[in-house]
């Protein structure tokens, strides 16, 4: 399942509710991460994101 807006894909989710996130997405994601200097808690929190993600 695709979250749409209009003719634009926002968010790929899989058949358990779960968001999926491409490749690229993530390694920009953990970049922005090391370059932060945050710990994951907070850096997640500045997503709001869970913690296990």
């Amino acid at each position: 399942m695709t979250l749409m807006l209009g003719t634009t894909a926002l968010l790929k989710i899989d058949v358990k509710g779960r968001v999926r996130t491409p490749a690229a997405k993530r390694e920009e994601i953990l970049r922005e991460f090391d370059r932060s200097g945050a710990c994951g808690v907070e850096f997640a929190r500045r997503l709001n994101a869970s913690r296990g993600t």
